[in-house]
């Protein structure tokens, strides 16, 4: 697992971490002004820490346990209302949506269910 969270990048608005055995976005740098964040093939398996990411418009996830959670795609929207991208797809109508069936959007992102696309 990499800790890239003492580092700092304050001018950087485009980065590229793919696989680099990352498993949380805690453990991210700085990076204030990023607005595109490509980090597939890691090790994400939760949310925490995503919500810091204030400036993204574009994240790549691909690859990464994270995006087999069920409403996967409605969650990541939901923390980050400015983005406009998620793994290379637009925004849909669908993404701010999901299904109740599956639990509230703010309870613990420990599910224990799987999608397989």
């Amino acid at each position: 697992m990499q800790y890239l969270h003492s580092y700092s990048f304050p001018k950087c608005e485009v980065l590229n971490i793919n696989n680099n055995y990352i498993a949380s976005f805690k453990y991210l740098p700085s990076i204030p002004r990023v607005k595109l964040l490509t980090m597939e093939d890691n090790d994400v398996d939760n949310f925490k820490g995503l919500g810091n990411l204030k400036s993204l418009e574009d994240l790549y996830l691909r690859g990464n346990p994270i995006t087999f959670l069920i409403n996967y795609r409605q969650r990541v929207f939901q923390i980050l209302p400015q983005l406009k991208r998620l793994d290379g797809i637009p925004r849909l109508q669908s993404d701010l949506e999901f299904d109740p069936e599956y639990g509230d959007m703010d309870e613990s992102m420990n599910d224990s269910s799987c999608v397989i696309l």
